[in-house]
Order: C-alpha cells, then sequence, then structure tokens
C-alpha cells in the first residue's frame, strides 16, 4: 500500500528499484522497533502501576490487623535479609 500511495500521490514519482529497495530496507528497520513498543510500554507501566496501587491497597480500611500484622512481619524479615547482604 505505501508504494501505491507514493506513485498515486505525484506524477513525478517514480517507482524504480532503487526506491523499493532502500524503502524496504528502512521498513525492515522500522518494523523491529515498533515491535518492541508495547514490551517497552508494559515494562514501564509495571512498576509505575504498581507503585500507585499498592500504597492504597495497604492503606485501605479492608485490610485487618492480623493483614497488618502481617506486613509488618514482612517487612521486618526483609530488613534482616537486607542487613547480611
Amino acid at each position: 500500500m505505501g508504494f501505491t500511495v507514493y506513485v498515486l500521490y505525484s506524477n513525478e514519482n517514480v517507482l524504480s528499484a532503487e526506491v523499493v529497495f532502500v524503502s524496504l530496507a528502512l521498513f525492515n528497520i522500522l518494523e523491529k522497533s515498533v515491535y518492541a513498543i508495547p514490551s517497552i510500554t508494559a515494562t514501564y507501566l509495571f512498576p509505575v502501576s504498581t507503585k500507585v496501587i499498592l500504597p492504597r491497597f495497604f492503606s485501605n480500611s479492608f485490610t485487618t490487623e492480623d493483614d497488618k500484622l502481617k506486613i509488618e512481619t514482612v517487612k521486618h524479615n526483609y530488613d534482616i535479609m537486607k542487613s547480611y547482604g
């Protein structure tokens, strides 16, 4: 479709082998970048959304005292493991 638009856009545009092969090479380079966009977006959005959601969850009234005790225990165990290195 890209070549059709190129040719029909102007009468001066002539579809030669040079134009076709250069265009195909550029499309091939762009294709890899375009396929990487969803992965990059997911990699960025996961920590951002976690940073927003977790504080809301832990400060929510739905968490019981038992849940808060478990959270504090996990934090304490993590601090102990971090001190060992």
